[in-house]
């Protein structure tokens, strides 16, 4: 998957520690020269770029005196290189990959719904929607151990309102072990970061909103013309992005485009029959994205038993090669880790893919050894068929009309596509009742 583009529209780590030196020679144990040797690849593993605080949870507030806004969640860019050679290398289990892409997006939609401040917030395709706000996201690393995600939010006119940031965490050794009974789930700490970062962006501009709304009532007692917020100009900016493009005789000046900026012109008038069929076809186009979001929401659960799975036998997993790499730092330690780390798994009766840990850290152990458990082949044959059909899995769809029926094919952005060629043309008939358009899937009794 592309990364999104900046505009919305496209219709068509600490400081090394310093070991202390011994006064005299003492004997060294293995154990205390891995843990030195592992102190300082640790210290320095944390990835550079602005970081966004981990809070345990969310705390949901009363709604905020701001107008309604609607939040999109396109499907995460999944981070997979260009170069699929090096997706082994780089531990990546490409169709793992591009469900997680799926998952993570839901997960953060969730996260969001749970603040309170959203009239509505939606997983989609892309970035096509229509919507006031835009949650763009890329997963940088994800293995079990370890998830990264780079996200940044913008509004319908494109500015951004959180540069990109990197939302991550590490589980503890054992944490699915020490959280088995509770069912918790094991990186609630990325998402709630991310969506503190919404929450404290949107508190902002609720001080600005109201601030402004006192400015108008000053200016209004003077005789002046109000002005409008930011979050206004993103509210009516969107509604006019999507008037547009239904009519783009009577609204296309309404807009005016400066790089991956959106300018308001000017307000049309809002009270005529034409803004009204306009808002009908609205309401029509943000029931059909409800439901290509509920469509995501059933993939996510889908895969949530076998995704568990993997993010449980691959947590050790990744934390074992992670430590032994850390430790490698010359040829000499490095053949000291692996005979130390084949040794000690043999003795331990450890499986295969210890003892391939330990003598051969470069092996892509994270890439194969979940895949390759024999225990786990319906699993793996699950992720994989998921993640084939992460994008393309939607169901055709049946539009009934008045006196037409149409049906959606394709993926779920040729599906969004054909919707909305279909509401375009309906737009100039003049004829249809856009409340009575009723989408089913295919075989299904259509629900209004």
């Amino acid at each position: 998957m592309q990364e999104q583009s900046a505009s919305p529209f496209q219709f068509g780590g600490p400081p090394r520690e310093r070991l202390p030196t011994p006064l005299a020679p003492k004997p060294i144990r293995l154990g205390a020269l891995l843990l030195c040797c592992a102190l300082p690849w640790a210290a320095w593993s944390q990835a550079p770029g602005p970081k966004v605080p981990q809070p345990s949870a969310t705390t949901q507030q009363a709604p905020l005196d701001i107008p309604a806004l609607r939040i999109a969640v396109p499907v995460l860019n999944p981070g997979l290189p260009k170069d699929e050679t090096t997706w082994e290398k780089k531990r990546i289990w490409p169709e793992l990959r591009r469900a997680e892409a799926v998952h993570s997006a839901h997960r953060i939609k969730e996260a969001l719904l749970a603040l309170n401040q959203f009239q509505s917030a939606i997983v989609s395709p892309d970035a096509n929607v229509s919507a006031d706000l835009y949650l763009l996201g890329e997963i940088l690393a994800s293995n079990g151990e370890d998830l990264k995600i780079r996200f940044r939010l913008l509004d319908a006119t494109g500015a951004l309102w959180i540069q990109p940031s990197i939302a991550s965490h590490r589980l503890p050794e054992g944490w699915h072990r020490n959280n088995q009974q509770r069912k918790a789930r094991p990186f609630d700490r990325v998402y709630n970061a991310i969506t503190a970062a919404v929450e404290r962006s949107l508190l902002r501009k609720a001080k600005q909103h109201a601030a402004t709304v006192r400015r108008n009532a000053q200016l209004a007692a003077r005789g002046k013309a109000p002005k409008l917020s930011e979050l206004e100009k993103a509210s009516a900016v969107r509604r006019l992005v999507l008037a547009r493009f239904f009519a783009p005789e009577l609204y296309g000046d309404a807009l005016r485009e400066s790089g991956s900026r959106i300018r308001l012109n000017y307000l049309p008038d809002m009270s005529g029959a034409e803004w009204s069929d306009i808002e009908s076809l609205s309401a029509r186009d943000e029931v059909f994205s409800m439901r290509l979001s509920q469509h995501y929401d059933q993939f996510a659960a889908k895969m949530q038993s076998s995704y568990a799975l993997w993010q449980q036998d691959s947590a050790p997993v990744a934390r074992e090669e992670r430590i032994l790499q850390g430790r490698a730092t010359s040829r000499a330690i490095l053949g000291i880790l692996g005979a130390a780390a084949t040794i000690a798994a043999a003795e331990k009766g450890a499986g295969a893919a210890a003892v391939v840990a330990g003598s051969a850290v470069s092996a892509g152990l994270i890439f194969s050894s979940f895949r390759n458990n024999a225990k786990r082949k319906d699993q793996v044959a699950a992720l994989n068929e998921l993640g084939r059909t992460a994008q393309s899995s939607l169901a055709p769809q049946v539009v009934e009309l008045e006196d037409a029926t149409f049906t959606l094919t394709g993926t779920a952005q040729e599906q969004f596509q054909q919707w909305r060629r279909l509401l375009r043309d309906l737009y100039p008939s003049n004829a249809e009742d856009f409340e009575a358009v009723q989408i089913a899937d295919a075989g299904l009794q259509a629900a209004r």
